[in-house]
């Protein structure tokens, strides 16, 4: 995870150039690509702090925001072209805003990826490294066995074999996961959140092993699911529901069996 006390101030707009600081590195260039109205450097601020505070940001959060300025400015924006010019600017940085549709609900999450990091195991520097062991551990999990549910219980006892660590030292980096937004807590189960799953489904295409990990209604890759009993295609359960409200049809889109 990317450190928000480096970055003081992200765009500014001066005629034909903008500046950028990360770090106290100040980047300058003088292109056409990069000049754009106030109003459009307006809004990739404000999308970009926001995104930065809360770390993730729904497509309804972000054309809210958009919708906001577009009525104070008078003037129109459209969402690709405001996450466009966002990348643009991130990108001599090596970061960048990316999106996956929320295993919860179906809905498009935005957040921000650091391409500086390579390896997993780098995602935050506010994880310990028992932190990020855990961790790793529920993301082998789900990777290796997206359909089974990683109860409490079985993650602590996965952790105190290994770690021998105590049941008040779990609940501890448990917490400490769920407050990072790493991870949620729904019911007695374990699932990785929105948040982390824009970084890991990033580095998944990215390592390219992903083609049996595909959700069959949405194409995206999956790693929180069901399966077909007859086929075995994998799907989201959000999209399997969306799926049969709009359609109603209740069979596998793959072979067409009821599921």
């Amino acid at each position: 995870m990317f450190n928000l006390g480096l970055i003081a101030r992200m765009i500014t707009h001066n005629g034909a150039h903008y500046t950028m600081w990360w770090a106290g590195f100040q980047f300058r260039k003088n292109s056409h690509r990069f000049v754009m109205d106030s109003s459009v450097d307006e809004i990739d601020r404000l999308v970009l702090q926001t995104l930065i505070r809360k770390r993730t940001l729904r497509k309804s959060d972000i054309k809210e925001i958009m919708n906001r300025l577009s009525e104070e400015k008078k003037t129109t924006l459209h969402f690709k072209d405001v996450l466009k010019s966002i990348n643009t600017k991130l990108e001599p940085i090596n970061f960048e805003i990316s999106y996956v549709r929320s295993e919860m609900d179906g809905q498009l999450v935005f957040g921000i990826i650091d391409h500086n990091q390579d390896d997993i195991t780098n995602i935050s520097n506010s994880l310990k490294p028992v932190e990020i062991s855990v961790f790793t551990k529920i993301i082998d999990h789900y990777i290796d066995d997206p359909e089974t549910p990683l109860t409490i219980e079985k993650l602590q006892n996965i952790v105190a074999n290994e770690n021998r660590s105590s049941a008040d030292t779990f609940k501890s980096i448990l917490q400490h996961l769920i407050d990072e937004l790493w991870i949620v807590k729904v019911d007695n189960t374990v699932l990785i959140s929105d948040f982390a799953q824009i970084t890991i489904k990033y580095r998944m295409r990215k390592g390219g092993d992903i083609e049996n990990k595909i959700c069959a209604f949405c194409s995206d890759i999956l790693i929180h699911g069901m399966s077909c009993k007859n086929c075995r295609a994998l799907f989201h359960k959000c999209c399997s529901e969306i799926y049969q409200t709009r359609t109603g049809n209740k069979n596998c889109v793959k072979c067409q069996n009821t599921l």
